[in-house]
Parts: structure tokens; C-alpha cells; sequence
């Protein structure tokens, strides 16, 4: 069952990982998940730089056919995220000695701060635009 998702539970994501029944359950590591994430806007011609793009944003795990709908262009990547890590808003490209920028829109995400872009917690939490002291 660790398929699919991305799970959460009150706001914050929930990760599970295989488990063999012999490893000590403290050595797991459980940092990691994965998620659909669209990039906006991108060029047909880019298609073949949709895997170098999707690793800007975390781990590519897989990707699908461009959609060309009434919400727009775009791309949609499974990424495995690093929850210890800050969400990125953008994924860029050099072309032509000039970068271009994507905007992205993670799917079903869990709470993150649109401030210091960790998941756990909203902006709203935040006090004098300091990251919420540690429970």
C-alpha cells in the first residue's frame, strides 16, 4: 500500500515505506514522498526536457502526456520530495544563453508555508516572519 497518494493527515504529509520485519524501525527513513506536480506553460518543443525540468523540483519518478485543456498548458511529473527540504515555486531552463522560468502547481499537497516554503505549517503560523518555534 504504498502506492499512489500523496496522503496527508491534518495538513501534514504521510509517508510510508516498505518494511522487511528485520530492520531496526529507527534506521528508516522517512523523509520522503511523492507527488504529481504540473509545470506551467512549457513549450511542446521543451517535451523532451520535462525529466531535467521535473528534477529541478525533486526526484523524477514518472511523467504524462503534455495537456493542452481549458486550464492551460502543461505538463504533469511525479516527483519524490524531500519534506525536509523547501518546496520550489518555479523550475527554469538556459536556452539560448537566457533562462526561462516555469511556474508549478503541486497536486493535493499538504500544508506548506508560502513564506519559508517548509511543509508542516501555514503562513498564518508564522510570527514577525520567523519560522513557528518547534514543539
Amino acid at each position: 500500500m504504498t502506492q499512489g497518494g500523496p496522503w496527508h493527515f491534518r495538513g501534514n504529509p504521510v509517508i510510508i515505506a516498505p518494511y522487511d520485519g528485520y530492520t531496526k524501525p529507527s534506521t528508516i527513513e522517512l523523509f520522503k514522498f511523492e507527488i504529481w506536480v504540473r509545470i506551467i506553460d512549457l513549450p511542446i518543443a521543451y517535451h523532451g526536457k520535462v525529466k531535467a525540468l521535473a528534477s529541478k523540483l525533486g526526484e523524477f519518478v514518472d511523467s504524462e502526456p503534455s495537456s493542452f485543456d481549458f486550464e492551460g498548458n502543461f505538463y504533469r511529473v511525479r516527483v519524490r520530495l524531500d519534506v525536509r527540504n523547501p518546496l520550489k515555486k518555479a523550475t527554469s531552463i538556459v536556452r539560448g544563453g537566457e533562462q526561462e522560468i516555469f511556474a508549478v502547481k503541486y497536486e493535493r499537497l499538504p500544508d506548506w508555508c508560502q513564506v519559508c516554503g517548509m511543509m508542516g505549517h501555514e503562513f498564518k503560523e508564522h510570527r514577525d516572519g520567523l519560522h513557528p518555534p518547534s514543539a
